[in-house]
């Protein structure tokens, strides 16, 4: 294997309330954290066709996402993400999603 690093986070700062970083605490231990302290939603094309499942019904590109890898953060209010039929509406509208 060539072990080739892509992402290298920062431990969180707070274990006991982990933010922006991987949780160190038996309980969360290497969960990303985003800035509101929910994990990151992470998914991976493992077939390497190239495409990944939109989360989202509309307002969030294609279905499937032509990539690799996405990842969302569900935002400020920690609702939304996988499952939301709008991205622009209700509790999907802060989501933060890497692929626009």
């Amino acid at each position: 294997t060539r072990q080739i690093v892509f992402i290298s986070p920062p431990d969180v700062k707070d274990s006991a309330n982990p933010r922006s970083g991987i949780g160190t605490a038996a309980a969360n231990r290497g969960q990303y954290f985003d800035p509101w302290g929910t994990n990151y939603v992470i998914r991976i094309d493992g077939d390497y066709n190239n495409q990944v499942s939109n989360p989202y019904a509309t307002n969030a590109g294609a279905n499937p996402l032509q990539q690799g890898v996405i990842a969302l953060s569900l935002g400020a209010d920690k609702l939304g993400g996988i499952g939301s039929a709008d991205k622009n509406g209700g509790t999907a509208a802060d989501d933060i999603i890497s692929w626009q």
